[in-house]
């Protein structure tokens, strides 16, 4: 028994071994979380998502106030406190991590100093004065220039910018120059190496100087602009353009993460039309009921971008609109008929949500393209057809009399069981006499429901 409870003055060997250990295991996790603190040094902690992380640091700390409680007997009113503190620490060590901030689930980026013995905050104050002393200086030079003068001279009837972007990443050259095309609405876009940046090289390009000019700025800060000449150069910035989400991967699809939506708001934001897209589709698909009017509103600001009919990401931002926007909003009703006009005149298919969603907001416009869209494919527009009610009626009678797909016919009629009125029976009554047993049964429960309606309304 002395062994086991050491004398007063001391621990016993297994004891103090115990202690340690439980010092020790308290001590490594929060080192963990603790390190995970630093923007440049992630851990797999950071990957995990907040319950996670939770679930992970009660782990930690009841390991360790197990140790240190069991230490010994002798010194309770020293090991029971300890062990406390540790299981109330344990709730606060993922408030730690670069993920979670201390208010509770905005992602809190700390800043890192490149240069030793200077704070973020002074390297941040020393670059942007470095951006002031070169505003209205041009970095390219003569020789710089002279593929914009080539390309100028080889298409002299197209007009031709050139955009210089210092201070980029190689990886994202090509996806700039796509972008770029895009959002300046342009024929091409070409991009050559220079220096630290790149040199973009844009052709026919529809935007006019101060348009051209507003758009960059999104890239980063202008440190030169010539309209005349077609010159911009800007000190590219990742945090400005959306381009350097601060969220780990796992918060972008964790739905339960308290910053699932903070994290795709950013993404669709972003110039990068795959990384839009994944964001409203994530979104459309999660169908989140708070902070809806911010999604909407999000939604909005990125669809304003120029895009083209057959581009995911117009199509995914569409069909988000159409989960998130609130019955009577005009501007969604519009975005969305844009691109419903659109995608029929290219002759694409349009998702179900927008079809439904116009249904119920502008359904007398939408009579004559759904009935349209459900005779080419009966399934998969019968739902669509429905919610357009007995005005669909005189349409849909036209294909009645000219139709002899089976599919079709068994479709139509079920949708004059709920919704024909008695101008439909004299349609129906030929199909009493069809070939095919189904209808003949369909038909006659069609009529039959037609006229108990049309008693009831009498």
């Amino acid at each position: 028994m002395s062994q086991d409870l050491g004398d007063a003055a001391a621990f016993s060997s297994a004891g103090k071994v115990r202690f340690l250990l439980g010092l020790l295991v308290f001590g490594a996790g929060a080192f963990a979380f603790m390190l995970g603190s630093g923007e440049h040094y992630k851990t797999f902690i950071n990957e995990l998502p907040s319950v996670s992380q939770h679930v992970l640091s009660g782990v930690i700390a009841l390991v360790s106030a197990l140790l240190v409680m069991t230490s010994t007997r002798k010194h309770r009113w020293l090991v029971i406190p300890m062990s406390c503190l540790m299981l109330a620490g344990g709730w606060y060590l993922p408030k730690m991590t670069y993920r979670l901030a201390e208010s509770g689930g905005e992602a809190a980026p700390v800043p890192s100093s490149p240069v030793a013995g200077k704070s973020g905050v002074a390297i941040a104050l020393e670059m942007e004065s470095e951006k002031r002393a070169r505003m209205g200086e041009r970095v390219l030079t003569a020789s710089d220039l002279e593929i914009l003068d080539q390309t100028r001279k080889d298409a002299p009837g197209v007009s031709h910018i050139a955009v210089f972007m210092d201070e980029q990443e190689p990886v994202m050259r090509d996806m700039l120059r796509d972008e770029l095309t895009r959002i300046l609405r342009a024929g091409q876009t070409h991009a050559y190496e220079e220096g630290t940046g790149y040199l973009y090289v844009v052709s026919g390009s529809a935007c006019d100087a101060k348009q051209i000019s507003g758009i960059l700025s999104r890239f980063g800060v202008l440190t030169y602009v010539s309209d005349q000449e077609g010159i911009y150069e800007l000190s590219f910035d990742p945090q400005k353009a959306y381009l350097a989400n601060p969220y780990s991967a796992a918060t972008l699809t964790t739905v339960y993460d308290p910053s699932f939506v903070a994290a795709n708001l950013y993404e669709l934001l972003s110039p990068d039309s795959n990384r839009v897209a994944r964001a409203a589709q994530t979104l459309a698909d999660a169908n989140v009921r708070l902070l809806r009017s911010d999604i909407v509103h999000t939604l909005v600001r990125a669809l304003s971008d120029p895009w083209g009919v057959d581009d995911d990401a117009y199509t995914q931002l569409v069909r988000a609109l159409g989960v998130y926007m609130s019955p009577g909003d005009k501007q969604g009703v519009e975005i969305c008929m844009e691109y419903f006009r659109r995608r029929c005149s290219a002759g694409l298919p349009v998702p179900p949500q927008v079809v439904n969603l116009l249904v119920r907001e502008e359904p007398e416009f939408m009579v004559e393209p759904v009935t349209r869209l459900w005779a080419a494919n009966p399934v998969a527009w019968e739902n669509a057809l429905v919610g357009l009610g007995s005005r669909a009626e005189p349409k849909l009678l036209e294909y009645l009399e000219k139709t002899e797909s089976i599919s079709r016919i068994n479709s139509l009629l079920r949708f004059l069981q709920r919704y024909g009125t008695v101008q439909a029976v004299a349609r129906i009554e030929p199909l009493l006499r069809h070939d095919d047993a189904i209808v003949r049964h369909s038909a006659r429960v069609a009529i039959d429901r037609i006229r108990e309606r049309s008693g009831q309304n009498q």
